[in-house]
């Protein structure tokens, strides 16, 4: 018995002193590993201090249940309890940003999750699994109601996209909330920003008006671009691809991490070429980006400078339409229309007939568009107290550049040169020309923020911004076939300069009532003038002054039905004005009127932890919206009319479901009537010299806006660290113009693409992965842009042209994180 009564005495007194180890990794939301974490037992002198690699330990702990804290400069506490009755592993994450500059900086071109406005989130982690070289605008194409295409065909080079049918000059994107869009033409040339998704930390999509902000604001959505996200440890990038039509890109970036507490730099720098689908569409692109930050618990100063240099070689002309359907009887009646006109030299006739559908019009070897924009960025916010807090932003986006032509048997009077006698004393009128056309502009602005706590509920948000923009517009003759006469150095056959001021105002409330209920007010205020003055390339002499002033309204509510679901709905007033080509490219000379958008949204929003879906219908009425009519100027840019009223009716819904940790699918649909009431077709008509044939039609579709756009897609992850991705697009028919002819439209498409990824475990890295991307990969043959003309000689005269997209092709890349 007494044996008995010492063993039991044993094992209890032993279990007593047993001791055990407490260990996890210290990560930040974005997954960084954080070093010098510390972590302890409250109440105790059980302490460690997180490794390089993150990780720590807490050896020799007694059994016992313990309050387990772990504390790290610029985060809150992270507190949580353990039961220790054998050894613990616990993972710390820290929320949020560091020095919570999520709630410091202010971003006035977001809507929140309680906002009334339709929007969706993009991930940095969604955009670099997919970035392998191709623009922006390839990556976010999987976005509801979202078109993109590409000049080249595979999507590196002039690309462009599409929201609820908008054209990309109404579409408003920002980069830290500092305008994108070119002041004159309102468009954006992303060709100038290559390789940005590398730099970018996160993107919000709005479709409609969204909410007031300072600027041009948002006529058909919105693209928030921000670059602002903070490391917090040293880090080297290496990411190398090589694909299809001879693309490779190569990008290599550097960060200090967080010195001191306080201090961050980093940059990274690319390269892109690509050789493109179409026929000599070759793209070599370099950018850079540099970005110094100081950080402190109450503000935060950043220094930003995004710089790309673009040689394109030109593809905008497009494709015969019987060259891409392969329908050759066409093809010679289109040739026989336009031998002599189009098709001047006998190596344009040969090279038409001997191309196939990735045909491109240009043949001579410099025919490239060449053209270099940096963005200069300082950002400064404060938290002047806990209800105060301002941001005061100064930036600068110059750029200059070129795009050589040239022009076999070009008249002399069309550049301003007097015929020129030969040496056999014969009038010389044509020459072989050889021309660059200039652009040389700047734009300066400043921005000022604030939101004001009120009380409990209720914010305040201001904001004023002023810029200016002064763009020089000449072209230069490089070479002649003829000897001309000796001409100034400084000659330029066309010459004007367009200078544009804006300044503008916003002011936002947001209440909430009881507890579930969000009210929303603001209004924008925005005055500009718009001046071009000079010769044109038509060798006119334009004088355009032009002064808008507009009033922006908007209200909306968001009720929250539970903690995972809101209802909400907004009517905004979005107003426009014309831009540089509206007023001197209309072949018609008609004035442009500015435009304006009433928008109503309502939706439903459900936010589970394996369930995100949203659905809302919006419904767009517009007073003298300026569409495409189908045509384009001779720089590719498309050619706008005003019609009097129209509309945009529709239905979006997305749905990202996880079935379970391997499994996940996604969907979005858009369903949309988007019509014309009534507007006047004008047809020029050569027939006896100049005329003008006017067609009145009723209930059209606007152009390029399809009825139906989706996607679909499936995510499956087989092991730890690898995805196998599936995603299908279908976009349906849209016209090339304002008639609703169908003899004037792309058909409908859909293509699919595969991204497999694998990431690789190693001590010589922190992070690996290679990527496997095939596009397109059932070789759907389509064509994603196109435009039309018509005119009258004899009789009515039709042309399509159309932009042909790559069939099956592939992206390998890698990146590794040092």
């Amino acid at each position: 018995m007494r044996y008995l009564v010492l063993l039991v005495f044993s094992l209890f007194f032993g279990n007593l002193c047993s001791q055990y180890t407490i260990s996890g990794q210290v990560t930040n939301e974005r997954g960084e590993l954080l070093e010098f974490g510390s972590v302890f037992l409250v109440n105790t002198q059980y302490a460690a201090v997180s490794d390089a690699q993150g990780n720590y330990v807490i050896p020799n702990v007694k059994q016992g249940k313990y309050m387990l804290k772990a504390t790290y400069v610029g985060y809150d506490p992270v507190i949580t309890e353990v039961e220790v009755i054998s050894d613990v592993h616990q993972d710390i994450n820290f929320k949020g940003e560091i020095y919570r500059l999520n709630e410091i900086e202010i971003q006035a071109n977001r809507t929140s999750s309680k906002g009334p406005f339709t929007s969706s989130n993009i991930s940095k982690d969604d955009l670099v699994k997919n970035n392998l070289g191709q623009d922006a605008t390839f990556l976010l194409q999987w976005s509801p109601s979202m078109v993109v295409t590409s000049d080249a065909g595979a999507g590196i080079g002039y690309t462009s996209m599409r929201m609820r049918g908008s054209d990309q000059t109404r579409i408003n994107v920002t980069l830290n909330g500092i305008p994108v869009n070119d002041a004159e033409s309102q468009n954006v040339f992303w060709v100038n920003m290559p390789d940005l998704a590398a730099s970018v930390s996160n993107v919000q999509i709005q479709r409609g008006s969204g909410p007031s902000t300072t600027g041009a604001g948002a006529f058909g959505g919105t693209v928030s671009i921000n670059t602002s996200e903070l490391k917090i440890n040293p880090f080297m990038e290496v990411d190398a691809a090589y694909g299809s039509f001879g693309t490779y890109k190569v990008s290599a970036g550097l960060g200090s991490g967080l010195m001191n507490n306080k201090y961050s730099v980093q940059g990274r720098f690319s390269l892109i070429h690509s050789d493109g689908y179409i026929d000599r569409a070759t793209a070599d692109l370099k950018s850079y980006y540099f970005s110094a930050a100081r950080v402190t618990p109450r503000s935060s100063l950043r220094l930003n400078v995004f710089s790309g240099q673009e040689q394109t070689f030109q593809a905008w002309n497009g494709s015969p339409e019987a060259k891409v359907r392969g329908d050759e009887a066409a093809l010679i009646a289109h040739y026989k229309v336009n031998e002599g006109g189009l098709y001047k030299t006998i190596e344009d006739s040969i090279n038409l007939f001997k191309s196939d559908r990735r045909y491109n019009y240009y043949t001579y070897e410099n025919q490239v568009d060449n053209y270099r924009q940096t963005h200069l960025q300082l950002l400064y916010s404060y938290l002047v107290n806990p209800k105060l807090k301002t941001k005061f932003t100064l930036y600068y986006t110059p750029g200059k550049g070129y795009f050589e032509e040239y022009k076999p048997q070009a008249k002399l009077k069309d550049y301003d040169i007097d015929p020129v006698i030969g040496q056999d004393g014969a009038t010389i009128t044509k020459s072989d020309i050889v021309r660059r056309r200039w652009l040389d502009n700047d734009l300066l602005g400043i921005m000022a923020d604030m939101v004001y706590n009120v009380h409990t509920g209720a914010e305040l948000h201001l904001g004023l911004a002023v810029n200016h923009y002064a763009g020089h517009h000449f072209g230069k003759i490089n070479k002649s076939s003829v000897e001309l006469p000796e001409l100034p150095r400084d000659y330029h056959y066309y010459d004007n300069t367009g200078k544009k001021s804006d300044l503008s105002g916003y002011a936002r409330w947001v209440q909430q009532v009881a507890e579930r209920w969000t009210l929303f007010g603001d209004l924008q205020v925005r005055y500009l003038e718009y001046n071009i003055a000079g010769k044109d390339k038509t060798l006119e002499y334009i004088d355009v002054g032009e002064r808008f002033a507009f009033f922006n309204p908007k209200v909306g509510f968001d009720y929250r039905w539970n903690t995972t679901s809101d209802l909400y709905a907004s009517i905004a007033v979005a107003s426009k004005e014309p831009s540089r080509g509206d007023f001197i490219d209309n072949a018609f000379g008609v004035l442009p009127k500015s435009e304006r958008l009433y928008n109503t949204e309502v939706g439903y929003r459900l936010d589970k932890e394996r369930t995100q879906l949203e659905t809302n219908l919006y419904y767009m009425k517009y007073k003298d919206q300026l569409v495409l009519t189908g045509d384009l100027n001779e720089s590719g840019a498309g050619i706008r009319i005003n019609v009097p009223e129209s509309y945009r009716l529709g239905w979006e819904t997305s749905l990202k479901q996880f079935l379970s940790s391997k499994w996940a699918i996604f969907f979005n649909a858009t369903l949309s009537s988007n019509k014309i009431n009534a507007f006047d077709e004008v047809i020029a008509d050569y027939t006896n010299g100049f005329d003008k044939v006017v067609v009145h039609h009723e209930n059209t579709d606007i152009s390029f806006s399809p009825s139906l756009t989706g996607m679909a897609g499936i995510l499956f992850r087989p092991t730890n660290g690898m995805e196998i991705e599936w995603l299908a697009k279908y976009v349906g028919r849209q016209y090339l113009d304002n008639t609703s002819n169908p003899d004037r439209s792309l058909d409908a498409y859909h293509y699919h693409n595969l991204r497999i990824s694998k990431d690789f475990s190693s001590r010589l890295w922190k992070h690996f992965t290679a990527t496997l991307q095939i596009n397109n990969i059932l070789n759907r043959l389509y064509a994603s842009n196109g435009y039309t003309y018509t005119y009258i000689y004899e009789e009515a005269i039709t042309e399509n042209f159309l932009y042909p997209q790559a069939g099956i092709n592939f992206m390998l890349g890698v990146h590794a994180a040092f």
